[in-house]
């Protein structure tokens, strides 16, 4: 049973997560084209593709959505000491990273978000 102390601070921990959260999302959303760009020019892939790589920039508001909901997942699987802006924004990249590469499949999305999560950011 918590006491209200414990529920306090529980609260206080929603409500920070909360505040953290739209500007993770904003920035997620806004930094698409930019890394896209980035990505185009400065890193051409010289494997060969497994799966139909996709710009950023070209990225359909369904898969922007479905990203979306799979940083939203991923955020509550991970540790709670690791929910910082600058951790959501490393596995909002991981997102990104791994949806350009033709993954598409939430599941999939949410994992590797997880797994980007699981070391906090610096």
């Amino acid at each position: 049973m918590r006491t209200a102390g414990g529920l306090r601070a529980a609260r206080r921990s929603e409500a920070r997560d909360a505040a953290l959260q739209p500007n993770v999302v904003d920035a997620f959303l806004s930094n698409l084209s930019v890394i896209g760009l980035l990505r185009s020019h400065l890193l051409p892939s010289t494997a060969a593709p497994s799966m139909t790589k996709v710009l950023p920039a070209n990225f359909s508001p369904e898969l922007v959505s479905l990203m979306k909901s799979a940083l939203d997942t991923a955020v509550y699987q991970i540790d709670g000491s690791h929910r910082t802006s600058a951790t959501k924004a490393k596995m909002a990249q991981r997102i990104v990273k791994t949806a350009s590469e033709g993954v598409t499949d939430l599941h999939e999305l949410v994992s590797a978000a997880v797994d980007e999560g699981r070391v906090p950011a610096a």
